[in-house]
């Protein structure tokens, strides 16, 4: 029988409010230095805003479709956003803000974007049941992982081994990131869809949240529930 945990000390009190968008916020993404936010809108727009003075520094405006993903480089040097047109936009975020690269990346609506942690390559995934990695200075796919569900949202370890996959039939999966083959799969891992997963830095858990109202942990090594 699954163990039930209440978690207490979580934030629970607004400390700063802003107007960000027009119409609904459907993406966030913090910079690695966290002195960033870039949001997404249904208005289109993706907005960057300096979170110590706690203003906007600039508004970059998508031409007809809303915003659904958004991530940045681990050298803060581009930001990945993402369209429900199934099109990825690399920005270059040094001098100039200004889009770099744009193409059509998957056949269905794009759920998350991350960038790897030691080459220039960046992930998507999607509802079309794939995974794929980017390169962002060619837009050539060098990978494509074929999730066999619609897949809600993906992350990267550390390392770049694996990569843990949350999906709408309820089960999370875990790739080998080099090899693109099923490391393991976790059925029925909540009761609903599972919104988010992310693998700790250790590289030793999982983290899944799910629209079931739960947060869980899972051990990577021993793949079960803690």
């Amino acid at each position: 029988m699954e163990s039930s945990r209440i978690i207490e000390n979580l934030p629970c009190n607004v400390q700063v409010k802003m107007i960000a968008h027009t119409e609904p916020c459907t993406a966030l993404a913090f910079n690695p230095m966290g002195d960033t936010l870039a949001t997404g809108g249904a208005d289109k727009n993706v907005a960057l805003w300096n979170l110590k003075k706690m203003i906007e520094v600039a508004r970059l405006k998508n031409k007809s479709h809303s915003i659904c993903a958004l991530a940045f480089s681990l050298d803060n040097c581009y930001l990945m956003s993402c369209s429900t047109d199934h099109r990825a936009t690399v920005y270059t975020l040094r001098g100039n803000i200004k889009p770099s690269q744009s193409f059509i990346a998957h056949q269905d609506l794009i759920t998350s974007t991350k960038f790897c942690f030691s080459t220039k390559q960046v992930l998507t995934s999607s509802l079309d049941q794939t995974i794929k990695c980017w390169d962002i200075n060619t837009c050539n796919v060098s990978r494509v992982i074929n999730t066999l569900s619609g897949c809600f949202d993906m992350h990267i370890s550390r390392s770049e081994t694996y990569i843990a996959s949350g999906h709408k039939d309820t089960s999370i999966r875990v790739w080998n990131a080099k090899t693109k083959e099923a490391v393991f799969k976790i059925s029925d891992a909540h009761a609903d869809p599972v919104a988010c997963v992310r693998v700790t830095p250790d590289e030793n858990y999982i983290v899944s949240t799910s629209k079931d109202d739960t947060i869980k942990i899972w051990d990577l090594r021993k793949q079960k529930l803690l």
